[in-house]
C-alpha cells in the first residue's frame, strides 16, 4: 500500500467521481475528445498535485479515480477538475 507523507500526517485519499455531460449528450464517443480530456487531466495533476489513477468515459459521462492531498476537500477537488475540464472542452468543441 502506497502512503503519502505530509508535514504532520500520512494519507492515501482516493475519490471516485462521475461527471455527466449536460442533457446526457453522447459527446464523449469521439476518441480524439477523450484523449484531449486525458491530456487536460494530466495538466491538472501537474498544477494541483492531484493523482489520476483511472480516467474512463462511457459516452455521456466520465469516471475519474483521483487522489488528492488532505488540504483539499472533496468538493474543492470536484469543483477544480470540473471547471477546468468544462472550460477546455467547450472552448475546443465550440458547442
Amino acid at each position: 500500500m502506497e502512503l503519502r507523507h505530509a508535514n504532520h500526517c500520512v494519507y492515501k485519499i482516493r475519490y471516485h467521481m462521475v461527471f455527466c455531460v449536460n442533457y446526457r449528450k453522447k459527446l464523449l464517443l469521439d476518441i480524439e475528445l477523450v484523449n484531449f480530456l486525458k491530456n487536460v487531466c494530466f495538466e491538472i495533476s501537474e498544477r494541483y498535485c492531484f493523482e489520476f489513477d483511472a480516467i474512463g468515459s462511457d459516452g455521456d459521462h466520465v469516471h475519474l479515480f483521483v487522489g488528492a492531498e488532505p488540504k483539499y476537500s472533496p468538493s474543492k477537488v470536484m469543483q477544480t477538475i470540473k471547471s477546468i475540464i468544462a472550460r477546455q472542452i467547450y472552448s475546443k468543441t465550440d458547442l
